[in-house]
């Protein structure tokens, strides 16, 4: 993974439930692919279309992921105050389905596969955990997803073993319940 991929799924990450779902995943697809130009410049009008402020600690991971750094941001863009919180999200672990194996089943031969979780974002959003062995590339393991038809990609986190996770991912982690682990 390169340096700007990290920052890329740093600053995705921080964006978690904070854009929408749909959004997310199709800039996570960008990332997968390679295609930074296109990812900074559909996040650039997402955050400004749907007024989605940035936490100061993030307008520096999106300067780093800029071709042009220098250039100037989008006048409609909002920066949240210094200090302020990322939101708060709470999980529970979700009910199981008869059809869960069935959902997950495009992953279970992949190496790097660790377990797949199950969480719902309260009130209601369903979050699969894709949890990775340690070391794995987060940031390019998402372009498997595309081929994953049953899988719900647009509500889907990717997590590597024993990285340090933002709060969003922590939360999805810890409360979901194990639908598939590798032998």
């Amino acid at each position: 993974m390169t340096d700007d991929d990290t920052t890329a799924v740093g600053l995705l990450r921080g964006l978690a439930g904070r854009v929408r779902d749909d959004t997310l995943n199709r800039l996570r697809a960008l990332l997968a692919a390679g295609e930074l130009d296109m990812m900074e410049a559909d996040l650039l009008a997402e955050l400004t279309r749907d007024r989605v402020p940035l936490l100061s600690h993030e307008l520096p991971l999106l300067r780093d992921v800029r071709d042009y750094p220098e250039s100037p941001l989008p006048s409609g863009l909002i920066v949240a105050d210094p200090g302020t919180a990322p939101p708060a999200f709470e999980f529970a672990a979700a009910e199981p389905e008869p059809g869960d194996q069935r959902a997950v089943a495009g992953v279970f031969g992949i190496d790097d596969v660790k377990t797949i979780r199950k969480a719902l974002r309260l009130p209601g959003t369903l979050v699969w955990v894709v949890e990775l062995v340690g070391g794995a590339d987060v940031s390019r393991w998402r372009r498997y997803l595309p081929d994953l038809s049953e899988f719900p990609a647009s509500t889907c986190e990717i997590v590597a073993d024993g990285e340090r996770l933002p709060p969003y991912q922590a939360a999805a982690l810890a409360a979901g319940l194990v639908v598939w682990r590798a032998d």
